[in-house]
């Protein structure tokens, strides 16, 4: 066969079974098709410059090569499949010679050549979600995002730099012929749209000063989405390992859908999702079904266990069984001895590598407004994990003691009535401890934001804030009388208080309290107080926070797995030691606005809001900030009609916040 035509064809196919019926054991996994054809013979390495080198060496092309497959991303090595129109141009230079009343002349030299030609790479199995780079050998010749939702019939065309146009194909059902491939295979039987398959063709590209293909690598991002589950993707990259689960065994083994429970693999996606435990895997060994299941099960402590209905569904091994029920494994029910291998000093492991790669980009939010939101007075909302299915559960807080609940991530809402009507505003809620705690004039405590208790606090808290202490696992709640007794301290979720003085008279507005480096906890928003242990309090020195007035300013600490697990935020000020406040700082070179309401959030970092009563005229009256580090803090862009207001909170994958006048607004992690 020439040059011109083409290298290989796919000849294989994906091939998986199950024996035995659903009792049985998964067997064989032939992941991938075999890509061939014939190259020709290799010229010698590198011709001299000067004489152009009609033979190209080509990449990778053999026969047999399985094509790789992945959930996730990964950086994948592409492989020939046809190549043709190759030809060169010459590369000149001119010299002048002569002088000195000679006259001069000019003499054109051929020092090399451009090699040029249009070949197909062969990537994945698709379709694929997006294109992020392309690498010429290692050097990269494109970078972005190319996502499959902005595709026609599943293909793009980009520029790569120094090299020329490509067509990228993200691996659809709905493919067409490329019409340059028909130049160099014109026999329609080979020249195939390749559908479900992700591939490339560079058309008249630069190939080099000499003849021989470069390697093409292409980072790219597969993400299979089933309708038991919304997080098919966590923290944009990877992939969540139920979708990668269900993937194996419904489309490369075949098991049948009804053969999988939904409803749990919906559930542990959920909870995967919460726990950032993504995964990235790339297919492209041929091996057993099963290695691949085992790795995915290892990476996120897993089985796949077999139900009285006849399905398999996923179990987490997470620290939710009762430990005194479990059968306690003893001398009497080992059947044979056990046996110990010790390993020699020279086979011994000192030593743990681990790679990673750190996110530090913000994560871009989708904002939405719905219409159909009611407005709900809200002033701040709790968020928690252990109710409501897989988006968790929301209950927020508002004016004249209003309650609601949601379990579908803040679009429909449940209203609750407190036991006791509020003429005053209901303006704090914490969860923590398994408890709802609702702190208005006031307070309330719920195990499920359903129903709740009024607690006798022995005066009021409306302008005062509580917090859970978990070193000291117990309550800590500010009330609002004159007196230094304005410290209340419960162990029994707020049954019975224990009365503690303070340093001088509490008298702030909407005050905030959290625990800290060291163990302090703090009041902001006029007079500060800290303590070390919750029993002694002495006076803490808010000035370098800024003037703050009379307004409800919170205080939030990042959570352990943060980069800076102790830094603190309030107002427009950070902290990493509990003691000293330094400003934060925006690309807009101006101080930035007093945020009243803070959330945290790993997936997002850290996000905070202002209203109209704190507002800064560079910034606007109204609006949001958000940072991954608590120190840097950018604008976030809101929907035009949205006015934020106290209400701040992350759960899950989505923020919600209040507007002003007519509902919520909802911000969704893409």
């Amino acid at each position: 066969m020439s040059l011109g035509q083409i290298l290989g064809g796919i000849v294989g196919g994906i091939v998986g079974f199950f024996t035995g019926g659903p009792y049985g054991a998964l067997y064989g996994i032939l992941i991938g098709a075999g890509i061939g054809g014939y190259i020709d013979p290799n010229t010698p390495d590198l011709p001299t410059p000067g004489a152009p080198d009609p033979q190209i060496q080509s990449m990778s092309g053999k026969i047999g090569v399985g094509v790789p497959d992945l959930c996730g991303s990964a950086k994948i090595t592409g492989h020939l499949l046809a190549y043709g129109n190759e030809h060169h141009i010459e590369i000149t230079e001119t010299q002048e010679s002569g002088g000195k009343g000679g006259g001069s002349s000019s003499t054109t030299y051929v020092t090399g050549y451009t090699y040029y030609m249009t070949w197909a790479v062969g990537i994945c199995t698709g379709p694929v979600n997006t294109l992020y780079t392309i690498f010429k050998n290692e050097d990269v010749v494109w970078e972005g995002e190319l996502n499959l939702d902005d595709a026609v019939n599943g293909e793009e065309t980009i520029t790569l730099d120094g090299m020329g146009s490509c067509t990228f194909y993200f691996g659809t059902d709905d493919h067409v012929q490329n019409s340059v491939l028909e130049d160099i295979i014109p026999n329609p039987d080979y020249n195939t749209p390749y559908r479900n398959f992700c591939y490339a063709v560079l058309d008249d590209c630069i190939i080099g000063e000499y003849p021989r293909t470069p390697t093409l690598k292409f980072l790219i991002r597969k993400i299979p989405e089933y309708s038991f589950s919304d997080f098919g993707e966590i923290q944009t990259y990877d992939c969540n390992p139920m979708n990668i689960i269900w993937y194996l065994l419904y489309e490369v083994i075949g098991v049948p859908e009804s053969w999988l429970d939904t409803t749990v693999f919906g559930e542990v996606a959920n909870v995967l999702n919460r726990e950032h435990r993504g995964l990235s895997i790339l297919l492209d060994k041929q091996q057993d079904a099963l290695v691949y299941l085992q790795t995915v099960n290892f990476h996120i402590d897993n089985i796949l266990s077999y139900s009285n209905e006849g399905k398999f569904y996923p179990k987490l091994f997470r620290d939710d069984y009762d430990v005194d029920a479990a059968p306690i494994v003893d001398a009497d029910v080992i059947v044979d001895n056990p046996v110990f291998n010790r390993k020699s000093w020279n086979d011994t492991i000192n030593e743990v590598k681990v790679q990673y790669t750190q996110l530090t980009a913000l994560r871009p939010v989708e904002w939405v407004i719905d219409d159909n939101i009611v407005y709900l007075n809200v002033i701040d909302m709790a968020w928690t994990d252990t109710l409501g299915g897989i988006y968790g559960r929301f209950v927020a807080v508002g004016l004249y003691g209003t309650s609601h609940y949601s379990d579908d991530g803040g679009y429909t809402w449940t209203a609750v009535p407190f036991p006791v009507y509020d003429t005053y505003n209901c303006t704090q809620i914490e969860y923590q401890n398994g408890l709802f705690f609702a702190k208005g004039t006031n307070c309330f405590t719920s195990v499920d934001g359903e129903s709740w208790t009024t607690l006798d606090i022995g005066g009021t808290a409306y302008n005062g804030c509580v917090a859970w202490n978990a070193e000291y696992e117990r309550w800590v709640l500010i009330v609002s009388i004159g007196t230094p007794e304005y410290i209340r301290i419960s162990e029994d979720d707020g049954d019975t208080w224990i009365t503690k003085s303070g340093a001088g008279n509490y008298s702030s507005h909407w005050g905030s309290m959290e625990f800290g480096a060291n163990h302090y906890t703090f009041v902001t928003s006029g007079p500060g107080f800290m303590s070390e242990d919750t029993d002694t309090w002495g006076s803490y020195n808010t000035s370098n926070l800024g003037t703050i007035g009379g307004l409800g300013v919170r205080v939030r600490q990042a959570a352990a797995n943060h980069p800076n697990p102790t830094i603190m935020v309030c107002a427009n000020c950070y902290t990493l030691d509990a003691i000293t406040w330094i400003r934060m700082t925006t690309p807009e070179a101006i101080a930035p606005p007093v945020m009243q309401n803070f959330d945290y959030s790993p997936s997002f970092g850290f996000m905070g809001s202002w209203s109209g009563l704190s507002g800064d005229p560079d910034f606007g009256y109204s609006g949001t900030m958000i940072s991954t580090d608590g120190i840097n803090w950018v604008n976030q862009e809101m929907p035009a009609t949205a006015v934020t207001h106290y209400g701040c909170c992350c759960g899950g994958d989505r923020w919600i916040q209040t507007r002003r006048s007519d509902g919520l607004v909802i911000g969704r992690m893409k």
